[in-house]
């Protein structure tokens, strides 16, 4: 563990630096707080600035910094017990092994030397943004301000920042976006255990074949190329797939990404004549925390920052927001940043053989300090330039890494994170003039993740920073599942490079990342889908290049292209007609499934001989019940609305029905993580997405396998619904007594759990009935499906800020937001909770730019003096 310098030194780094000296301090910056609770920060120069904006940062969010920089460091557990609960594992000792498995420490070290080297300006401010926040720590330390309460009851003191924090901080944000492990190992055991399931379905195609990218952008197919599933050596028995089961389990917990939202309209279509944009990025609340609103201007002082909108709490600049000439808003990229392979272990585990060279394993000891005081040790082992090896047994099951890998095996998971980077971050977009320097600034910003969309009163773009190592698909690799390490064709150029910096991969450049200007009708949409149409037919192997496989289902996109495109037809788009789109609530899995339904529900209604069996049974008068309530449902996902309970639990039913006797103990393990993409295969086989998904509708569990169908026992589509809504109406009454409508509404079971947005274990935030579902644009995605009225259906995965901007007469930006909470972790703060009446009802608030209408709106005005330790 890196150990925290002594007081003296106050977050000073070592005598190595090199970075010049920048601009003299100067003596104080002013602070002025409005109504809506933003700190507007103004300095006489950039460093000033960002040492403000570290200051009152830590005075608003003091405990949430403290938090991610331990989760950033592998010492959650430190804090808060090895059994509390994790993030991206069950518990957050498990979270700590995962960030030590990648090394978050190391590399963002390496990060943090290559920045002074290659950035000294950047680095410079981040220098002074962690002066300010140890400012702020020492006053706390001294008793000159307040202990937030969270540390007395943790019994912990903030400890100050190193210079090389937030490097780490940010290695850790680029992991939690990143990670694609736990579909490349779900997807590996359903080949391997259950093969004819994917005989049945295209896995990967999309529900709605939405994408963001131009045409022209897009890979011509070729049918030579790699299928999605081909053959492997060897099968998962049943006994096997349980184990790997609990690995799942153990290992990553809930962790599933869900996605978020973001949009521009050109001027032609709006009642301006100027461009609209919205953003609303989708985490999970004790993933990412609530973000930071604020605004950091020196401009007006000479220096090169006039910016305002949200921050990650953990590191310096803005992710969404606007400046003096743009407005931008992000979503996660869903490109595919990392593998497994198998390779062969030799030597009892002290090398291994990769493409028929043998590499030393080297061990890393790692030792963790918990809570309780208790001490765990954990040994991790690179293979230096190609990544770490992943060991199941670190997950407390015990299981050989042959279930994985095979015989004699073991699994390597390479990342590109893996690797010493300058990261700039989003400092180059927060001070980008015009569409082309944003995109510049994306290309460069290829640590993080983002599909990055921008408006000026000129024009609209959309861009993608992210580094995607190309791969040999036309070798027919399938990197959407673990690789076989024997194959030279099947590791990324460039592994295998030097242990200190990292591998220097070869990885798609801008032209085959997604990217546009609006040529399409003037209208860019991204929801996390696939922005290429790589998937369009199931299998991402027959492209000209791969860029990534786990796209989401697409309902999202289409909403939102679909709206966008009725609207623009008027020619007269405002600004409320975003806000109304960002908080919409149609069900589009409802949508998508509806003929399928109503088909069913006529069929009952006529008495079609073949339902006849539905018409005999003691509870036909309950099923009519259901299908009039389901009929005249108009797919509003609302809280005080009635039919999405019954909908629900019927398209968990079909789900399950469909498609657990194909896939046996890994259904529930997916469904509890990602309930979307199981809807997503039962609406395509129930609405002939797929040539044999109807042998997915095979009766009591009866076998039907592709190769023969005659010995096929199916429901008719019908039937199967109608089954299907017959356990609806039982498990109605085995909850409530009866499916009488009038005793239940969808905000009694659906509520947002806002538990750790500022920080795990920090302040206790209560849970909210809410609107929205897995598939609504507004995304309110619950994981869990239970029959326990007083647990609910909880989801944690938000829109954790809401954001629409536009443009003035005079061409300057204008942006509204909202956040689900507030902007000051303080239960006594006035900014505490008043912007959640916003966030559930719709509301919006402005982000307060000029600086007279900041002095017109502010609640309180303040001067902090600089005070910088020697450097």
């Amino acid at each position: 563990m890196l150990l925290l310098s002594a007081w003296a030194l106050l977050g000073c780094s070592d005598s190595s630096e090199r970075v010049d000296p920048g601009p003299e301090p100067g003596e104080s910056v002013e602070i002025l707080r409005d109504k809506n609770g933003v700190a507007h920060i103004y300095a006489a120069n950039d460093e000033d600035l960002f040492y403000g904006y570290g200051y009152q940062l830590a005075e608003d969010r003091l405990y949430q910094l403290d938090y991610f920089r331990r989760r950033a460091y592998g010492r959650g557990a430190e804090a808060l017990g090895g059994e509390f609960p994790g993030v991206q594992s069950v518990t957050i000792l498990g979270d700590d092994r995962l960030v030590r498995m990648f090394d978050t420490e190391r590399w963002g070290n390496a990060d943090w030397r290559m920045a002074q080297e290659h950035n000294p300006e950047r680095y410079a401010l981040i220098r002074a943004w962690v002066d300010g926040i140890n400012q702020r720590i020492r006053e706390v330390q001294a008793g000159e301000a307040p202990l937030p309460p969270e540390f007395t009851r943790l019994d912990l003191s903030p400890e100050p920042w190193e210079y090389v924090d937030p490097f780490v901080t940010m290695k850790m944000a680029h992991l939690v976006m990143d990670q694609t492990i736990l579909y490349k190992i779900l997807m590996t055991i359903v080949g391997d255990f259950a093969p004819d399931a994917l005989n049945k379905v295209d896995i990967l195609k999309p529900a709605r074949p939405v994408y963001a990218a131009e045409d022209r952008s897009r890979a011509e197919k070729s049918a030579s190329r790699a299928a999605p599933f081909g053959p492997r050596q060897r099968r998962v028995s049943p006994s096997r797939a349980e184990q790997l089961v609990e690995l799942i389990a153990r290992v990553f917990g809930n962790h599933m990404p869900y996605g978020s939202n973001n949009w521009a309209v050109s001027g032609e279509h709006t009642d301006t004549g100027r461009p609209l944009i919205a953003g609303d990025p989708h985490l999970g609340a004790i993933q990412s925390g609530y973000p930071y609103a604020v605004h950091l201007n020196s401009a007006d002082a000479g220096g090169t920052f006039n910016a305002a909108g949200y921050a990650f709490v953990a590191g310096p600049g803005l992710l969404s927001g606007r400046n003096e000439n743009l407005v931008w808003a992000p979503t996660s990229s869903f490109g595919d940043p990392m593998d497994f392979w198998s390779v062969k272990s030799l030597e009892g585990g002290k090398a291994v053989e990769i493409a028929g060279k043998r590499v030393e394993v080297v061990e890393r000891r790692e030792v963790f300090e918990v809570e309780d005081g208790e001490t765990f040790v954990d040994v991790m082992r690179d293979v230096p330039g190609y990544g770490v090896l992943f060991d199941p047994d670190r997950a407390g099951v015990p299981l050989a890494a042959s279930v994985l890998a095979g015989e004699q095996r073991e699994v390597l998971i390479g990342y590109v994170d893996m690797r010493a980077r300058p990261s700039r971050w989003f400092l180059e977009t927060n001070r980008a003039r015009n569409l082309d320097e944003f995109d510049d600034a994306v290309d460069r910003m290829e640590e993080m993740s983002f599909n990055m969309v921008a408006a000026s009163a000129e024009g609209i773009t959309y861009r993608v920073g992210q580094e995607v190592p190309t791969r040999n698909i036309d070798k027919g690799i399938q990197p959407w599942r673990i690789l076989d390490g024997d194959d030279p064709d099947a590791w990324w150029t460039g592994l295998g490079g030097d242990p200190e910096t990292g591998f220097e991969i070869e990885q798609l450049g801008p032209d085959r990342l997604p990217h546009s200007r609006g040529e399409r009708g003037g209208l860019i949409v991204t929801a996390n889908n696939d922005p290429f149409g790589f998937t369009a037919d199931g299998n991402p192997g027959n492209d000209e290049w791969y860029y990534g496989a786990f796209f989401l289902p697409g309902w999202r996109a289409a909403r939102v292209t679909s709206e966008l495109e009725r609207l623009s037809a008027r020619g007269d788009m405002s600004v409320d007609d975003m806000k109304a789109l960002q908080v919409d609530v149609h069900s589009n899995l409802f949508e998508h499934l509806q003929p399928v339904l109503l088909d069913a529900f006529d069929a009952f209604d006529a008495k079609n001989p073949d339902l006849v069996d539905f018409w005999d049974g003691s509870d036909a008068a309950d099923l009519q019940v259901l299908v009039d309530l389901l009929r005249g449902w108009n797919g509003q996902a609302r809280r005080e609305e009635t039919a999405p309970v019954p909908f629900f639990v019927l398209a968990h039913t079909m789900s399950r029905n469909a498609l657990e006797d194909d896939i046996g103990v890994l259904y529930g393990q997916i469904i509890d993580r990602a309930p979307m993409y199981m809807f997503k295969i039962m609406t395509l086989l129930l609405t002939d997405g797929y040539d044999n998904g109807h042998l997915a509708l095979q009766k009591n569990g009866t076998e039907c396998v592709t190769a023969d169908p005659s010995t096929c026992d199916l429901y008719t589509k019908n039937e199967f619904v109608m089954t299907c809504l017959r356990q609806t109406a039982d498990w109605l009454r085995s909850v409530y007594g009866t499916v009488d409508s009038a005793g239940y509404v969808y905000g009694d079971w659906h509520r947002a759990n806002m538990e750790g947005g500022y920080g795990a274990g920090g302040i206790v935030l209560p849970q909210i009935p809410a609107d929205g579902d897995e598939s609504t644009v507004s995304v309110a995605s619950f994981t869990k499906f239970t029959d326990d009225r007083e647990a609910g259906w909880t989801y944690d995965w938000m829109p954790i800020v809401r954001s629409v901007g536009t443009f003035d007469e005079a061409g300057r930006p204008q942006m509204d937001f909202t956040l689900p909470w507030g902007n000051v972790a303080d239960e006594a703060s006035p900014y505490f909770d008043n912007l959640r009446q916003n966030w559930t009802e719709g509301g919006y608030a402005r982000m307060y730019f000029d600086r007279a209408d900041v002095e017109a709106h502010a609640d309180a005005t303040r001067q902090i003096t600089i005070s910088r330790p020697t450097r």
